[in-house]
This record gives structure tokens, C-alpha cells and sequence, in this order.
């Protein structure tokens, strides 16, 4: 039945043609009406008392008794919230508003008025009828618009519906470079921990140094970053804002620090001064390094410090302070394996410059050597042969060259210990020609008191003291004959103001007395029983050879060492004090030999580094250097003077 409002226009017209009651045609021809509510009568005919009185052309029969309502009132205002016709459908649910005032009876198609135009308690995108009209979709489809499209009150990436679409990835986030919180959790890209792993995040370290992106989130991006020291071209760094630079060991390395900031500071330091750091890797067989910053193109006070772990205090193995006219020297034993970093710093807040540091240091029997790259040295009684560090010619106890002498200092082809051949010059040196070419009623090694071996070509001796019993003689050989022996002999006492006591694998004669009881003091003394007494005086001691007798002290750092070598009956033994004057740094430290010659009861002392700290301790000037037996005999070399200089030799012969 039609129940549009042009349907009822149209069935009113036809009730005019065809004579319809009236209220037939407001009813719109519905014969089956239900009585009228308000009447209790039929609705085609007004109600009265008596019998009706219709007399219509077209009703022609008897009269209609029959208890018909009057016709059903039109639902008319459709937005009233109110049953106007009364058949329990209110607005957009009553058919009658199909069509009119917004309502759209069946099938919602209007999604963005805010109404439930169907009546289906749905309004606009809740409602499935309008997925795909305007912005609704069910479920949830365009994801990045920041609209509810579903109408579930969850927009965009917080639907579950949008995940995998529109960059959503609900739950855990997997796309972490796009700069979207993609799982809508308040975290985006690698600040989220679903991209621990995931490109381009490197939570852990940052490994990918060249993109631009802080891939590990802690503020610092590419080679700005701690990890990426080293990688995709970026220079490795101690600290941020501290790149390591290489030193070579064979080089070394030039560099400066004033613009530079202040980073660390050594334990021997403490002050904010501009500081740089370079990591050295010290030649295969190394035993151990010294880095010293004493080159002329060093033009401050630098201080040095090494580390194991860079950027770790608490790896320090080795700090000297420089001051005023000093330089800074390290020296520190190698462990394979290890990484050694070289700081350079300045002693005060101010201290700032160009420097040089060169490297050199100890090689191990055995280990690759270079002739033109001395500063690594062999060890004692080797020589680099064929790019190796073998036992040397000079040293082998053999007689290599037929000559009917053996090794230094007896063969005279052998300038040292380390010479790797024997063969004898021509013509033969004065200390080998068996001529008594300074006329002093002696000839040649080891009797003529000028000649300190063979191969010594001046038989003449710079004569500096005697007595009874010894003469004493100076020199500066090029090559200093007392052995190195800081990684091979026997450790003595270590404390401060001590002495070790010993016995000797030989006979010593000492003033015309033979020693094998004998003993070490730590404050550069030896001889057959030597005091632990530290403050020096210019009148030795009884029976204390004294190659420098001064305030030393072990417990800073270095050694005391003592060690027998070579065959009988032509044996040496030799001490070596490789230690701190009690006023200086650590590593500020002597390197002073006495030798004790077999035989021939020769005694030498050898100046290897009397420098450390300060001009009122370096080269012995406050030291005693000197020998002495009984009361009445002995006498010095020096006292508290600065003559014990670098490359000095002293011997004393016995008459």
C-alpha cells in the first residue's frame, strides 16, 4: 500500500472520481481500518443518535451499521522524539518518515549528521549501512587521518583494525625510522624497545655511523658517538669529544694541545689543562716502552700518563708531571695483549703547547728487529742479525773469528757485547797491538788502566783519582759496556732505605781482600756490607763502592736488581738501580750499573739516564760517587756535584 505523501495525493484524487468518502480518502482508501479510538465508530461517518440521514448518490443501500474507527492519523514531524499517529514508532522508526526530515527507513546512507537517520539505535559510521559512504568504513581502513572512521571511539593507529595499514603496527612497533609511533605507545622509532633490534635502532651500541640517525638514543649521532670510534671512518674516542690518534712506536707523534679542552687528568696531576690522548702498539717482542715528550719540538711542560682503558683512571700504569723546564717521560712493561694509551697534558690550567713524543723500548730474544730503528733495542748480549734479535757474536763464548780470543771485552773486533761479529780491524786498536803506546809501563787490555777493552783505541787514561790500591779513569764510549738487565735480574729489597744481602758466584778481591758475602743497598751502594743510610755524605763509608749514593726510593716505582753473566773465570756481576730520586714523579726514575769484573777485580760504573725531575737531584748533584775500603783509603769521583751525566763511564783498576 502506498504510504509516501505523493501516494496519498494521488489515492485522494481518485476517491474525488470515484466519490470516496472523506474519510476514505484521508484514510487512503484503507477499508480494513480499525475503529477510530476517539470515536468508537466507523470513521466513514460522522456519529449521531439516530438513524443516519445520508441520502450520497452512491450509497444506495441500506444503511451502514457496521463499527469501523475513523482513519489512522499520518506520523507528519519526523524530529519531535514524539508517536505522533500513534502506532508506537517515533520518528525515523515510523515507515511514515521514510524519506523525510533526515530519516532513511531500511538503510542508513547519511553518516555525518550525528543522527540515527534509520532508527536502528546506530548513528553515522557506528552503523555498517554507511561503511564506504563519506569517511565511514567498518572496520576501520584509512588509518592516518585522525578519524574515528568506525565509529568504535579509537582512532587511527589505536584501532586494531589499522594494523599493517597506514603505518600502524598495533601492539609492537617494527617500522623504527619513519618518525611515527606506529604501536601509539608513546614512544617512537628506537626510543620504543620493539626496535631494540631493528633497523636503523642499535639500542645496544650504535654500529651504523654514517647515517645520520642516533641509532642507540643517547644524544650522540655518528661519529659523535663513543661507539662508533673506529667505525665507517670515524676516529676512535676515549671520551666524547676525545679522538684517539695513533703514535707510532718508530716516529712517534707531533701534535698540539692548546685549543684544545680539558677531558681527564693523570693521578699524578689533577688539573683542568688541555689534554690529547694516542694509542701505541708496541713492535712484536717488545718487553717494555718508554715515551718521553723531551724533543725540541716540545715547547711546554707536558705531562704523561698511560692507561690500558682509555677512558678507566683506574687502569693508569704510569704517570710523570713535568714542570718548568722538564719534559714528561713514561716507561711501563709490555703484556700481550693490552692497549697502551699515551695522554699528553699540562701541569696547571694554563700549561698548553706543541710537543713531539718519541717511543723506544726493550725487545725479547728472538723478536723481529730493524739496525736502522735502534731505538728498539735487543736484549743484552744480542744483536739484531738478519732481522732478528740473536745471541750476539761478542757474547756466545765462542771465539768466532780464530783469533784466539773470545768476546767483548777481551776480542778486540767486538765494541760491545751486542757486536754481532768479531772479526778484528785493520790495523789492530792501541788496546790490542801489544804496544805500550802511552808509555805508562802497561800494554794493552786489561793491563793498561786506560783501555776499557780490546777494541778501545786510546790506551791514554783520563785519570780522575787514585790511591793504593785503585786508579780511577773517565770516559764516554759510544757505547756503554755495563749489561740492561731491568727485566732479567734478580729483584732486591724494594722497601725505602734497605739493604739485600747476598753471596757472590765468585771470588771478589775489595782492597786486597777476597768477597763472596757482599750486598745491595737501595740508596746506590754496594759492596761487602753496605748501611741502609740515605743521606749522603762526601766521606764514604768502609768498604762501600758507591756509584751514586743519594736519597732513592723503590716503593715509588722501578727496581733494584742484581744479576750474574757471562763464563768463568771472565764473569761479571752487575747491579742495576732503576728508580726514583725520593723527590721526583714515579716514573722519573735513574738507570744506574755497577759491574763487578772476575778476575781482573775491575770495577765500573755506567750513567745510562741520570735525569729525572729537578737540577738539585739529575747527574748526581746530590750524590756521592765514589769508592772506598778501609779508613784511609778510597776517594770520589764527585760529590753533590752534577758530573754523573748521561753516557759518563767510570772504571777503577787496581794497581
Amino acid at each position: 500500500m502506498l504510504r509516501s505523501p505523493l501516494g496519498l495525493v494521488l489515492f485522494a484524487s481518485l476517491c474525488v472520481f470515484l466519490g470516496c468518502t472523506s474519510s476514505e480518502a484521508r484514510r487512503g482508501g484503507d477499508a480494513g481500518a480499525l475503529p477510530d479510538a476517539r470515536t468508537g465508530t466507523d470513521g466513514d461517518r460522522p456519529p449521531s443518535d439516530g438513524p443516519s440521514t445520508d441520502t450520497g448518490a452512491l450509497d444506495s443501500g441500506p444503511a451502514d451499521t457496521g463499527t469501523v474507527d475513523a482513519p489512522r492519523a499520518m506520523e507528519m514531524v519526523c524530529t519531535d522524539g514524539t508517536d505522533d499517529d500513534g502506532d508506537a514508532l517515533v520518528d525515523c522508526l515510523d515507515p511514515d518518515c521514510d524519506a523525510r526530515d533526515g530519516c532513511e527507513y531500511g538503510a542508513e546512507s547519511t553518516c555525518g549528521d550525528g543522527r540515527d537517520n534509520d532508527g536502528d539505535a546506530l548513528a553515522d559510521c557506528v552503523d555498517p549501512d554507511c561503511d564506504g559512504v563519506g569517511r565511514c568504513e567498518s572496520p576501520e581502513r584509512t588509518c592516518n587521518d585522525g578519524v574515528d572512521n568506525d565509529g568504535d571511539s579509537l582512532i587511527d593507529c589505536h584501532d586494531p583494525s589499522c594494523d599493517g595499514m597506514g603505518g600502524c603496527e598495533v601492539g609492537t612497533e617494527r617500522t623504527c625510522g619513519d618518525g611515527v609511533d606506529n604501536d601509539v605507545d608513546g614512544r617512537t622509532d628506537c626510543l620504543d624497545t620493539d626496535c631494540a633490534t631493528v633497523a636503523p635502532c642499535e639500542l645496544a651500541a650504535e654500529l651504523t655511523c654514517n647515517d645520520g640517525f642516533d641509532n642507540d638514543v643517547d644524544g650522540a649521532t655518528d661519529c659523535a658517538d663513543m661507539d662508533c670510534g673506529g667505525i665507517d671512518g670515524c676516529p676512535p674516542l676515549c671520551l666524547p669529544g676525545m679522538p684517539i690518534a695513533p703514535l707510532d712506536p718508530y716516529t712517534g707523534a707531533t701534535g698540539t694541545t692548546a685549543g684544545y679542552m680539558d677531558h681527564t687528568d693523570g693521578t699524578c696531576l689533577g688539573v683542568m689543562a688541555p689534554d690529547r690522548v694516542f694509542e701505541i702498539a708496541p713492535p712484536t717482542g717488545a718487553t717494555s716502552v718508554t715515551v718521553t715528550s723531551s724533543d725540541p719540538a716540545t715547547t711546554f711542560p707536558a705531562s704523561l700518563y698511560v692507561r690500558t682503558s682509555c677512558g678507566d683512571i683506574s687502569s693508569e700504569i704510569a704517570c710523570d708531571a713535568a714542570f718548568g723546564t722538564d719534559r714528561g717521560a713514561v716507561t711501563f712493561p709490555v703484556v700481550a695483549g693490552t692497549r697502551y694509551f699515551v695522554f699528553v697534558d699540562g701541569s696547571s690550567t694554563t700549561t698548553a703547547g706543541d710537543f713531539r713524543l718519541l717511543a723506544s723500548g726493550d725487545l725479547s730474544a728472538g723478536a723481529p728487529c730493524d739496525p736502522a730503528r735502534p731505538q728498539w733495542r735487543c736484549p743484552s748480549a744480542h744483536a739484531c742479525v738478519a732481522g732478528v734479535c740473536t745471541p750476539a757474536a761478542c757474547a756466545d763464548g765462542m771465539d768466532n773469528d780464530g783469533d784466539g780470543r773470545i768476546d767483548y771485552p777481551f776480542d778486540p773486533g767486538c765494541t760491545a757485547r751486542e757486536d754481532a761479529d768479531e772479526t778484528n780491524p785493520v790495523p789492530l786498536p792501541q788496546c790490542a797491538d801489544g804496544i805500550d803506546n802511552d808509555g805508562d809501563g802497561t800494554i794493552d787490555y786489561p793491563m793498561d788502566t786506560g783501555c776499557t777493552a780490546a777494541s778501545d783505541n786510546d790506551e791514554s787514561c783520563t785519570q780522575f783519582g787514585m790511591d793504593a790500591s785503585y786508579i780511577g779513569c773517565v770516559s764516554r764510549p759510544s757505547v756503554l759496556p755495563c749489561d740492561d738487565i731491568r727485566t732479567t735480574g734478580t729483584a732486591a729489597c724494594s722497601g725505602d732505605d734497605c739493604v739485600t744481602s747476598l753471596t757472590l758466584p765468585f771470588t771478589f778481591t775489595y782492597y786486597g781482600v777476597g768477597y763472596t758475602s757482599w750486598s745491595v743497598g737501595s740508596n746506590g751502594k754496594t759492596g761487602p756490607a753496605v748501611s741502609a743510610s740515605y743521606s749522603n755524605s762526601c766521606t764514604l763509608e768502609n768498604l762501600t763502592i758507591a756509584p751514586f749514593w743519594d736519597d732513592l726510593y723503590p716503593p715509588s716505582g722501578g727496581s733494584v736488581r742484581y744479576q750474574t753473566l757471562g763464563a768463568a773465570p771472565n764473569r761479571r756481576f752487575v747491579v742495576q738501580w732503576n728508580i726514583p730520586h725520593i723527590t721526583s714523579s714515579a716514573t722519573s726514575r735513574y738507570d744506574i750499573r755497577a759491574m763487578l769484573h772476575e778476575g781482573t777485580n775491575r770495577i765500573t760504573f755506567c750513567y745510562v739516564d741520570t735525569i729525572v725531575e729537578s737540577t738539585t737531584v739529575d747527574s748526581g748533584a746530590s750524590a756521592t760517587v765514589g769508592i772506598k775500603g778501609t779508613a784511609g783509603t778510597g776517594f770520589n769521583y764527585s760529590c753533590n756535584m752534577p758530573l754523573a751525566t748521561d753516557g759518563t763511564m767510570l772504571e777503577f783498576f787496581p794497581r
